[in-house]
């Protein structure tokens, strides 16, 4: 893991944390609800958070599990995702990572029942830098995304450029894993957007990340990346800027002392680097996530300089530390060894030291004697060759057992390769699978000529986000109707694609004669039935997926529609004017407030009118000169623009401007959007 990886353990950010919760928890409770209940669930939130205050977290985590069953006894929803949070922090900062996960989890999914958007980014947040801790680096990048597009809900610029200092930080990452000059641009992106967000704000940068300890990070990146002395010049620069910052916190101070130390190290001050990280040490010793830091420095740093022995111990030392904190077992007796082991090696080095002064005090006095006794001269010589041999072997020792060192850590080296060869081997097997159920997905769905045999002027925009989708549509005739359907699944990816072939399955089974596409809302309510049974187990995690879906089906003699939807709105063009089709608002799934039946709705059709479909892709994609969500009102726009002209030609703007919108971001989730004129 990179020497970058100091995270959030850090005792203001509790403080911060706690002092928010005690004002909610342990004042206006008590003055607003003064029954025995919050009265007690107050005291308790506000011993617990003087306890973390105090950094004693193990004493505070108890009266926060007593309040939690206090609000969970009146159903005070905002109260208990603050106490699910706050002990997660509690969890995170004693190093019991699965606890913590456990308790942020906990807060996210009831954030996301109770449509509290600021928790849900909280959770996000703290679950991406739990995630980063324990060098799941991907991970952390899907929870920081998924907060970028809830900026039309949070009005919270720290907040955010948190969020952005956080992405730059697994970019930098990425690029000091893959050399990647692309990784390291975005990581300085990132930054630059939070730096303006904290100077906008006037944002605290103790309980967080310092955007400019950031740019200082990417620059020193970018000299070695690209050999550009400039850049490190940069990297200085903001060095020293961020050290002026007001309350610059604990987090950015161990972010700033491994940015000089880089700098140092890049041009060329490795003793200058080496004193420095050492003076430093009572600063990193703090926690192991801190220490972890600096043991990986000092252990670089060694090795530039020639010292392996040393080099391999302090690497020794960090591996340690590493799996103590990947792991639920690091209890105090791993502790205390590491401490026994500290003092031993203090004693030692203090012996070692107490002999050479000896042996300096006996070779001034043999000097001595030399020149006050002469007679003994050449038993002195005898002696001081026969010293120097014994030292020309113990050297030669010495060298050996170093260059043995040396080897072991090439050794090393040469194991971790293999094990990068072996993970991208599995890769290349998963990757062919995947491709393989690409194919069979894509086999199981209509290709454009398919539904132009149907619908001769019509044209489909299909765009997945990854190589299978959770978006599925199907054509085909049954007796006088031709019938259109599209859904939306749960998911994207392998988990959409398993759900969407499960759909599939069902409209071959309910959708296959004249009567089913005359009563579309019963096709929906037998889809309904058959994903209820399919999902049922005992894992309640099926319980929230289905798949949102509208059934069009036409009587084109007649020109009568007759459709329904679920969860999701359909949309005619006549002569510019746009008129939607909605249907119930509940998914094919489980539902809290889901109705008996779906309805079964027909409006009449006009030659040359424009029927659109479409899943949510499109409109939630993150783009734009500000980043924003495309939105449904944008897309409507732009489809009652091109109404009037040739499917290929609609086909191709639509094109354009979701690439054009899109730029450089990260697809948010798989596009669908077909297109008929009647």
């Amino acid at each position: 893991m990179p020497p970058l990886r100091v995270k959030k353990y850090y005792r203001f950010l509790a403080i911060v944390v706690m002092v928010w919760l005690v004002a909610c928890c342990g004042g206006d409770l008590c003055a607003q609800k003064p029954d025995d209940v919050y009265r007690e669930a107050g005291q308790c939130c506000a011993i617990g958070g003087r306890n973390y205050t105090e950094g004693r977290f193990d004493y505070g985590i108890p009266y926060f599990q007593r309040a939690l069953e206090l609000f969970i006894s009146v159903n005070d929803t905002a109260r208990i995702i603050e106490c699910y949070q706050t002990l997660g922090v509690g969890f995170q900062m004693i190093n019991q990572s699965d606890s913590s996960l456990y308790f942020y989890n906990k807060a996210l999914d009831l954030s996301e029942k109770s449509d509290d958007a600021h928790n849900l980014a909280s959770c996000y947040l703290w679950l991406g830098t739990e995630a980063y801790n324990r060098a799941f680096g991907n991970l952390a990048e899907e929870y920081y995304q998924k907060i970028l597009p809830l900026d039309t809900e949070v009005d919270d610029d720290g907040l955010f450029s948190q969020t952005y200092c956080r992405l730059g930080l697994v970019y930098i990452d990425y690029a000091d894993s893959s050399e990647s000059t692309s990784y390291i641009q975005k990581a300085y992106n990132y930054m630059k957007e939070a730096l303006r967000l904290q100077e906008k704000s006037n944002y605290s940068v103790v309980s967080g990340v310092d955007a400019k300890v950031g740019l200082s990070m990417v620059y020193i990146y970018k000299a070695r990346l690209l050999n550009d002395p400039q850049y490190a010049d940069s990297c200085l620069y903001y060095y020293n800027l961020s050290r002026k910052s007001e309350g610059f916190g604990n987090f950015s101070h161990a972010l700033a002392s491994q940015v000089y130390v880089k700098y140092l190290t890049y041009v060329g001050k490795f003793k200058e680097a080496l004193d420095f990280m050492q003076d430093e040490s009572t600063f990193f010793n703090q926690s192991k996530i801190h220490a972890l830091a600096y043991h990986l420095n000092i252990s670089a740093l060694y090795e530039r300089i020639g010292d392996y022995k040393e080099a391999l111990n302090h690497c020794r030392i960090a591996n340690e530390l590493q799996r103590q904190i990947n792991s639920e077992g690091n209890t105090r007796a791993i502790a205390k060894a590491e401490a026994e082991k500290a003092t031993a090696i203090e004693h030692a080095n203090y012996e070692t030291a107490e002999a050479e002064r000896k042996q300096l005090g006996t070779t001034i006095l043999a000097l001595v004697l030399v020149m006050s006794l002469g007679t003994i001269l050449i038993i002195v010589l005898f002696r001081t060759a026969r010293s120097q041999k014994r030292s020309n072997k113990e050297l030669s020792e010495k060298n050996s057992i170093l260059n043995s060192q040396k080897d072991e850590i090439a050794t090393q080296k040469d194991v971790i390769i293999s094990q990068m060869k072996e993970v991208e081997e599995v890769n290349d097997k998963l990757f062919s699978s995947i491709d393989y159920a690409r194919r069979i997905q894509r086999a199981t769905i209509p290709s454009l000529s398919d539904i132009r045999k149907l619908f001769p002027d019509s044209f489909l925009f299909f765009n997945p986000r990854d190589m299978v989708s959770g978006d599925f549509y199907r054509a085909v005739r049954c007796g006088k109707y031709l019938v259109m359907v599209i859904a939306d699944c749960t998911g994207h990816g392998i988990p959409g694609a398993f759900l969407s072939m499960l759909g599939i399955s069902g409209l071959k089974e309910y959708c296959s004669t004249e009567e089913d596409a005359a009563n579309p809302g019963e096709v929906l309510d037998k889809m309904r039935t058959f994903i209820k049974s399919s999902l049922s187990s005992r894992d309640a995690s099926f319980l929230d997926d289905g798949m949102d879906m509208t059934f069009c089906s036409f009587d084109m003699e007649n020109l009568t529609l007759h459709y329904a939807t679920a969860n999701q709105v359909a949309y005619i063009v006549r002569n510019g004017e746009i008129i939607k089709l909605k249907g119930d608002n509940m998914p094919i799934g489980y539902y809290v407030r889901e109705k008996e039946h779906f309805r079964t709705l027909t409006t009449k059709l006009m030659k040359g009118d424009m029927l659109y479909m479409f899943s949510d892709g499109i409109q939630d994609q993150i783009g734009g000169p500000k980043r924003k969500r495309f939105m449904r009102e944008r897309l409507l726009n732009l489809l009652s623009d091109i109404a009037l002209e040739s499917c290929e030609e609609q086909y191709e703007i639509l094109e354009d401007k979701i690439l054009e919108w899109k730029g450089d971001n990260i697809q948010v989730d798989d596009m669908t959007l077909i297109g008929i004129r009647v």
